[in-house]
């Protein structure tokens, strides 16, 4: 006996397919952003390279031609008047990259424009102190946070 709407169940199939795909497509896409080289944030010899969403928080990659050497204390991230003190140098072990995870309230809170730095040594109370530990070799200067970075992919080929 032949089987009865079977044409109707591999249609619903179908159907289902279809939308699961449009669904994927629509919302994965939904958080991309295109980074160029207007996104970027950079002062031609640091740049802020790459913010993305990870398990366990915001990542923020900062690069710059002078190496970031290790020292005692460790690198801090300072983006307007927050800081964040954990990182790490990437698996290729180059010291020209530093990558820090903060957490995706406090990366909230931050606004574009906010200027960014990298120092070592202990939490500054205000940016004036950035720039007194400038003179030391201490800072890194980044420009000003880019929040259209977060999650975006890069069309370089």
């Amino acid at each position: 006996m032949p089987k009865r709407g079977g044409w109707l169940a591999g249609g619903l199939v179908a159907v289902a397919l279809v939308a699961v795909a449009i669904g994927v497509l629509a919302f994965g896409s939904r958080d991309t952003v295109s980074c160029d080289e207007d996104t970027a944030t950079s002062n031609g010899v640091n740049a802020v390279r790459r913010i993305s969403t990870t398990e366990t928080g915001i990542e923020i990659e900062v690069f710059s031609e002078v190496p970031f050497p290790v020292r005692a204390m460790p690198p801090l991230l300072q983006i307007g008047d927050r800081e964040f003190g954990l990182s790490r140098y990437p698996d290729t072990g180059s010291l020209n990259t530093l990558i820090f995870r903060i957490p995706p309230n406090d990366f909230a809170e931050l606004t574009s424009q906010d200027p960014v730095f990298v120092h070592h040594g202990f939490f500054l109370d205000d940016l004036d102190a950035t720039v007194e530990v400038a003179g030391q070799g201490g800072t890194w200067t980044f420009g000003t946070l880019t929040k259209e970075l977060l999650d975006c992919v890069s069309t370089d080929v």
